[in-house]
């Protein structure tokens, strides 16, 4: 791979994380604390760190 292909995996990664740091900081705060989510924010968050 070129490093343009990397640093835009690189990039695709942080956003990811970003996205799921939000999206889980949102769901920590909802009203309705036992209300099922189907996506798994800290697990999504934690692979786009590790990528």
């Amino acid at each position: 791979m070129t490093d343009k292909a990397l640093w835009a995996a690189a990039a695709l990664a942080c956003a990811l994380a970003l996205v799921a740091a939000l999206a889980d900081r949102h769901r920590a705060r909802r009203r309705n604390l036992d209300a099922p989510g189907w996506v798994p924010w800290t697990l999504i968050q934690l692979l786009a760190m590790l990528t």
